[in-house]
């Protein structure tokens, strides 16, 4: 396998969608198509989430051959974000993440990563996150609280317009649409 990330693919199943196309517009390491140096993760909306599929690179790895720890919290926390942008269309702060890591993740090895909305109000989400081998494995979990904020604070907090977070959401909401109408057929 080439020293990059792999892009992920949609399952071969029938239930199966191909990943959402709207960019998060700034350079987010998880999934920022705009950082060359980012794992530029991709996600598919699920009932309760949403899921990506990929393979760490060997550059990111603790030991050799298997991905930094760092690198699969990251994973965890950047499913969990994007679980609560498709399933409550609101940004989150990670205010606790709490990781078992139960399997080596291995480098280069193909990946499906997931992440489950539990619970939310107006001010905090829970979200379950893992990561599981191609063949199903657990690999590693999370459960991570989330302070929901409004686009204005988040836009402060990242020093862009709030108009981009408005597009970035009218996009994403469009895109989850066009998902739902190909449920439908």
């Amino acid at each position: 396998m080439p020293d990059t990330l792999s892009t992920p693919t949609p399952e071969t199943t029938a239930t199966d969608r191909p990943p959402i196309r709207t960019a998060w517009p700034g350079q987010c390491f998880g999934c920022s198509r705009h950082n060359p140096h980012g794992l530029q993760l991709q996600f598919v909306p699920t009932a309760t989430g949403c899921r990506t599929r990929c393979a760490v690179p060997d550059y990111l790895c603790g030991f050799d051959g298997i991905a930094h720890g760092g690198i699969t919290s990251l994973l965890l926390d950047e499913v969990a974000a994007w679980t609560m942008a498709v399933q409550l269309g609101q940004l989150g702060l990670t205010a606790e993440l709490t990781a078992q890591y139960h399997q080596p993740v291995r480098t280069g090895a193909d990946l499906v990563v997931e992440g489950t909305l539990v619970s939310h109000d107006a001010t905090k989400a829970v979200v379950r996150s893992t990561v599981h081998s191609a063949a199903g494995a657990l690999l590693a979990e999370a459960e991570s609280t989330w302070v929901l904020t409004t686009l204005s604070r988040f836009a402060e907090i990242m020093d862009v317009p709030v108009a981009t977070l408005e597009e970035f959401f009218d996009a994403l909401q469009t895109e989850l649409q066009r998902h739902r109408s190909d449920d439908n057929r």
